[in-house]
């Protein structure tokens, strides 16, 4: 950082990660790298701008679309509260308890092999000795 262009070009590398100033032997290859560089900027701020618009578009849309059918969400909202309602206090079906006893064993299957793991690599790093009274 002797002089103000050195520290230009030393921040700029710094910024862009592990890039050393001494891959660069003459000065043509460094330039040619400044211009690569803000050319990819330009290409993916020139992508960025249209994503940003689309998305802007479509949530006024939707928002445009919402105001004339207000009741959708509303409507699923009270299909979610009956479907846990019915579930909570509801009788259940044989598929119910099925996928219930399902669910509980995988649940059992995946806590006894993560604390096997965890067990292991506790043995591993503070051995033997401190986990064998457990």
């Amino acid at each position: 950082f002797c002089d103000q262009k050195n520290a230009f070009v030393e921040v700029y590398l710094i910024a862009l990660g592990q890039v050393v100033r001494e891959d660069f032997s003459t000065g043509f290859s460094l330039f040619v790298f400044f211009i690569f560089t803000f050319l990819v900027l330009f290409v993916l701020m020139f992508m960025l701008i249209p994503m940003v618009i689309d998305s802007y578009t479509k949530t006024t849309t939707l928002q445009a679309e919402n105001a004339e059918c207000g009741t959708r969400a509303r409507l699923v909202y009270v299909a979610h509260i009956g479907t846990n309602r019915r579930l909570i206090h509801g009788k259940w079906t044989l598929m119910q308890w099925c996928a219930l006893i399902l669910f509980v064993s995988s649940a059992c299957v995946i806590f006894m092999f993560s604390s096997a793991d965890i067990r292991g690599s506790l043995d591993n790093y503070y051995g033997n000795h401190l986990l064998a009274s457990c």
